[in-house]
């Protein structure tokens, strides 16, 4: 402690880890902001359009905005690349647009700045700093053989020495999760969810711990001050930059993603040309001519008096909807596989573990990317299935000419899509959550040994 360039690092981080938070907070509050405003604008042009043809309508369509999590400010996670926004329009499913990656400057020395990286990456450089040289320092200077000496148990000299980093620890994480956590509080004008940010507490708390206890350890097995700063930095520098890296490496060129193009080519050969141009039409329209005489048991389609148009347009959503669901599954698949890459590869980092559950706590990863797209594209089949059905029982052989008025605009809610609970993120990550916990009990069983060990040895 009475190093100060340890305690100047500490400083730094500190500072560091506020604008992180204050840039964190503008970005949060900023999206937010524009997020009501064009919720606010879509729901005035969906309800101001005036007499239209339903279907015109849904191709009209409307957006769905996802909502911006209480967490953002602290871990973005993927939020910047995933997207914020889909079209929700007929016969097609829209991949997510709006990403925020696309809109910053270049080079931006804080694109990818953020409180949760901040003590991940930097706290732990602190870490480092602080407990390099706790043992093999005391040994070379022959402290440690004068407190034992002088009567000093060994489990007392190993309790001081790993109450003193877990003490570090939980100073760092609970400073800057407070500086992060309050102006976020500020950006969305709601308190975050009190039980994610004890999740995300022990978190790191459990993960940095393990951390410190690793370089304990190392202290204690490095006979020099200067072998120990190398092994740690080693050490930082494989689990903080190495093992994502090329974890990330492999995931893409082992499961490489399709092209935005081939994607795209996929959903117009297999949901639409052989609807429109090719004989699936008729065995769909058929099935669901079928379905509805029976629904109104009639003898006939004609005899109802509905129109035939919106029969097609809604039979082409029933065959295009599993078409959507193969495609995107197939690219959630492959998505997953990715994710199964990087879930083992988080077995060889704390740190990294700590990333990927960091941003499933905070609603910014993966997991909840995919939920808001779910929820938007049932949103768009039902919305699209109101239009289609009111055009079938209401147009009559008016077909195209047939308008709609502004009820049934009014009838139709806005999107709202829950992100998954904190139960199915720990769900969703216990393997990590499991890697932090053994990593945690095998750092500080190491550190115990070791730090004994030196007690007991001819070293001092």
């Amino acid at each position: 402690m009475r190093d100060r360039r340890s305690l100047i690092l500490l400083a730094l981080t500190l500072v560091i880890t506020l604008i992180a938070s204050f840039d964190g907070c503008q970005r949060t509050f900023d999206a937010n902001r524009q997020r009501v405003n064009a919720q606010d604008v879509d729901r005035d042009v969906w309800l101001g359009q005036g007499e239209s043809n339903p279907h015109d309508a849904a191709h009209f369509g409307r957006y769905a905005f996802r909502e911006v999590p209480s967490l953002a400010a602290f871990e973005p996670g993927t939020s910047d690349f995933s997207g914020s926004a889909i079209w929700m329009e007929a016969h097609f499913r829209n991949p997510e647009s709006l990403r925020r990656a696309e809109e910053v400057v270049f080079g931006s020395p804080l694109t990818d700045l953020s409180p949760a990286w901040a003590i991940r990456v930097v706290g732990s450089l602190v870490l480092i700093t602080f407990l390099f040289a706790a043992i093999c320092r005391e040994v070379q200077d022959g402290t440690l053989r004068n407190l034992l000496a002088n009567n000093a148990r060994v489990s007392q000299i190993i309790r001081a020495k790993l109450s003193f980093a877990l003490g570090v620890v939980g100073v760092l994480c609970l400073a800057c999760l407070v500086l992060s956590l309050i102006p976020a509080a500020f950006a969305l004008s709601r308190a975050p969810d009190a039980s994610r940010i004890a999740a995300t507490l022990v978190a790191y708390f459990i993960a940095l711990g393990g951390f410190a206890c690793l370089i304990l350890a190392l202290s204690a097995v490095c006979r020099t001050s200067r072998s120990a700063l190398v092994a740690s930095g080693a050490v930082w520098l494989l689990m903080t930059y190495v093992v994502p890296s090329v974890a990330s490496h492999i995931a893409q060129s082992q499961f490489p993603t399709p092209g935005t193009r081939e994607f795209a080519s996929a959903i117009e050969t297999q949901a639409q040309a052989p609807f429109w141009t090719g004989a699936a039409r008729f065995e769909a329209v058929a099935v669901y001519e079928a379905e509805i005489m029976t629904e109104h048991r009639a003898q006939s389609f004609t005899s109802l008096g509905f129109n035939r148009d919106a029969l097609v347009l809604q039979a082409h959503e029933r065959f295009a909807n599993p078409v959507f669901d193969r495609l995107y599954g197939d690219l959630y698949e492959t998505h997953q596989r990715q994710e199964g890459v990087l879930r083992l590869a988080s077995a060889l980092s704390p740190l990294y573990a700590l990333q990927r559950i960091s941003s499933g706590i905070a609603g910014t990863d993966l997991m909840a990317q995919r939920s808001f797209s779910d929820a938007a594209e049932k949103f768009r089949r039902e919305l699209v299935e109101k239009m289609n059905e009111d055009m079938l029982v209401n147009a009559g052989d008016k077909s195209f000419a047939y308008r709609a008025d502004s009820e049934l605009w009014r009838s139709v809610t806005d999107f709202k899509a829950r992100s998954p609970s904190l139960r199915q993120v720990l769900q969703h990550y216990r393997f990590e959550l499991i890697v932090l916990v053994a990593w945690y009990l095998l750092a500080y069983s190491a550190a115990y040994y070791t730090i004994s060990r030196v007690c007991r040895s001819d070293r001092i």
